[in-house]
């Protein structure tokens, strides 16, 4: 039977399941676990811990520091029966699932995934390693291997998300997530093929985890269109973005970021992000749109509170920006009917041959608001950071400002502000040994993509300023390239070179900063800044 010394136990805890305990959410639950010491027998049933053998030792709650973990499913296990552990940790003994009942997981396709069990070794003298035991393994054959869960990230989990990306890339390419119900595809060359593949994984039905368009009743905007739709109005609305119109905006991008450096500078307790990173983007978008500089406080307080769904400190609510912006459109709308100006409504307006409808402009405006502010920002927090953690790298920026063009590629690549985002399979497809049925939800981790050694070698998470990058996936690719990516790299581009012309020294403080909530985009809410 299982036989441990005295400084040395196995902890024996659950995969992570999306499922609700009673009212409670799996991230109100906490990580429970028990730690096995000559006890063969443990069981774990309806949220308790009960102890079959009175010679087991029950540990309860969080145990971060080992799997990184929020909450955990809760199944009944038997454990019984041993079978050898190899480790190269040492002898370690041995544990056997023989039973495991699904006590949480509505779907029955879901059962397998859903009770695989994790033995994390405690030694003193060697590192925490985990080992997977997946149940119904015929006895005395032993099926152990690294395993990891996708569990959709927010804002508790977002500050590093990169090992659970590097265990689904090198395990489980294809993998079925049971809590966001759906496939998440990590590796570069599948991520790069199936977002230039319209045709077989369709953005029509919606780009998270459920169909938002008809849950919501949304008018479907460009970036949950299809080609031929998608071509017909993107066709239209790249006229606003050529590299004349985008150089255009420089000197007063410029300015606006040397008066905010003026104010950030001067500050005791600076924030990076309420002082520069979240202000630029909203200037941006409302140049594009036309906004007039009577309307830009309210343009402003609008977008804050939508990009900032979620968060505390709006002084308006979600649901009236929404209903304000509604109404400042369409308003917009009907002026420049009368009044065409060089902005995107004025483009949009004037390439309008009657076929399209207001709500399409007003989706692309909202569009706009939202994704122009949402990359900007996680792109310019996430650039200060890695400037901050490789003063080599920024050194090499301030000796050679030439090169802050390509770092902004480099910081775009690491960052991934949109960390991913979802299509449905159209047919059926195959990979990796994998069939994803048609209806399927697929999620393309563009996040974990971009830092896929098989594409950008084996220092693929280092940060690198002069490396050379022939394709990344921060914008996406195929059709639904990102119409603002040159926008996006030009504020990147300013703010670093004014930044480390102005303070070379700078710093920010990652520890300390918070993240936005949200399934898709990483980015920093709070980010202290120190000059």
């Amino acid at each position: 039977m299982c036989s441990w010394g005295s400084d040395r136990a196995v902890l024996l805890e659950l995969d992570r399941v999306a499922c609700r305990v009673g009212d409670e959410d799996l991230a109100d639950v906490a990580l429970r676990g028990v730690e096995v010491r000559d006890g063969p027998r443990v069981e774990l049933a309806d949220r308790g811990i009960d102890v079959v053998d009175e010679q087991a030792e029950v540990r309860a709650g969080r145990v971060d520091p080992v799997t990184g973990v929020p909450g955990v499913h809760e199944v009944q296990l038997d454990v019984a029966d041993p079978v050898p552990v190899p480790t190269d940790a040492g002898d370690l003994g041995a544990v056997t699932i023989i039973e495991a009942e699904d006590l949480g997981v509505e779907a029955p396709r879901l059962v397998e995934r859903a009770v695989d069990v994790h033995a994390h070794v405690a030694d003193s003298g060697h590192p925490h390693r985990t080992i997977l035991a997946r149940p119904g393994r015929p006895a005395g054959v032993p099926a152990w291997s690294m395993a990891v869960s996708f569990v959709p990230f927010g804002a508790d989990t977002w500050r590093d998300p990169h090992p659970i990306y590097r265990a689904l890339r090198d395990d489980d390419p294809v993998h079925w997530s049971a809590a966001a119900r759906c496939y998440v595809l990590t590796r570069f060359d599948d991520v790069f093929r199936a977002a230039r593949d319209t045709d077989t994984f369709s953005s029509a039905q919606g780009l998270t985890f459920t169909n938002e368009i008809e849950a919501l009743g949304l008018a479907p905007t460009i970036v949950m269109m299809d080609p031929p739709d998608h071509t017909r109005f993107r066709r239209l609305v790249s006229r606003g973005f050529t590299p004349r119109q985008v150089h255009e905006i420089e000197p007063g991008v410029r300015q606006f970021v040397n008066d905010r450096l003026d104010e950030l500078l001067d500050e005791r307790d600076a924030d990076f992000i309420a002082g520069l990173a979240a202000p630029l983007p909203c200037f941006v978008v409302g140049e594009y749109l036309g906004v007039s500089a009577d309307d830009r406080a309210q343009f402003a307080r609008w977008t804050h509170a939508i990009v900032g769904a979620g968060t505390e400190g709006h002084d308006v609510s979600v649901h009236d920006a929404l209903a304000g912006l509604y109404g400042f459109f369409t308003e917009q709308i009907e002026r420049r009917r009368v009044e065409p100006g060089d902005d995107m409504i004025s483009t949009l307006v004037a390439a309008d041959d009657g076929s399209l409808e207001i709500e399409e402009i007003l989706g692309y405006a909202f569009v706009m608001v939202a994704g122009g502010n949402d990359t900007t920002i996680g792109l310019l927090g996430g650039g200060a950071e890695l400037l901050t953690e490789h003063p080599d790298q920024r050194r090499r920026l301030v000796d050679d400002p030439p090169l802050i063009p390509n770092a902004i590629d480099e910081c775009l690549r690491l960052t991934s502000p949109v960390q991913g985002l979802c299509r449905v399979a159209t047919r059926e497809v195959t990979l990796h040994d994998t069939t994803i049925t048609p209806g399927s939800r697929v999620l393309l981790c563009y996040g974990s993509a971009n830092r896929d050694p098989r594409e950008f070698g084996d220092d693929a998470d280092q940060m690198d300023v002069a490396r050379e990058i022939t394709r990344f996936l921060s914008f996406s690719s195929g059709p639904h390239f990102c119409l603002g990516a040159a926008a996006a790299r030009l504020q990147g581009q300013v703010v670093f070179e004014e930044l480390l012309r102005r303070c070379p020294d700078f710093s920010v403080d990652a520890a300390a900063g918070r993240f936005a909530d949200g399934a898709f985009t990483r980015r920093y809410d709070t980010l202290p800044f120190a000059s």
